[in-house]
């Protein structure tokens, strides 16, 4: 797979979000599921690095039914952080990742995110 090119191993709107992630993962094992310029992450890689970002969420006060705002630019944090934040079942209110630091906290006023992952910052 080429960068820009699109794989899609499992999709389906019946399947809960986390059968169809494990479903991908089984599908697509060592094989590319995210290309950048920056880093090239398998189904594995990627359900690896959710997980480890899954585990520190609840540690920062996210969890089932709290709201996580992901103030990152499109690429590989994003999509590392999206399965983790609904992982730990929590619900995702996202914010422009190219918004200022004025930007991202009036968005935050408005959906109140327990959370706000920043591709600088980490875990607020």
């Amino acid at each position: 797979m080429k960068a820009g090119e699109c794989h899609v191993a499992v999709f389906c709107d019946e399947l809960p979000f986390r059968t169809a992630l494990s479903a991908a993962v089984r599908a697509g094992g060592e094989r590319p599921a995210l290309i950048t310029s920056e880093r090239v992450l398998s189904y594995r890689a990627l359900d690896r690095e959710s997980d480890r970002v899954r585990d520190a969420l609840p540690r920062s006060g996210a969890g089932p039914g709290t709201a996580v705002s992901l103030a990152l630019p499109n690429g590989w944090a994003w999509a590392v952080a999206l399965p983790a934040v609904l992982k730990c079942g929590a619900v995702l209110a996202p914010a422009n990742g190219l918004l200022t630091a004025a930007g991202t906290t009036a968005v935050a006023s408005v959906t109140g995110p327990a959370v706000v992952l920043r591709h600088t910052g980490g875990l607020d």
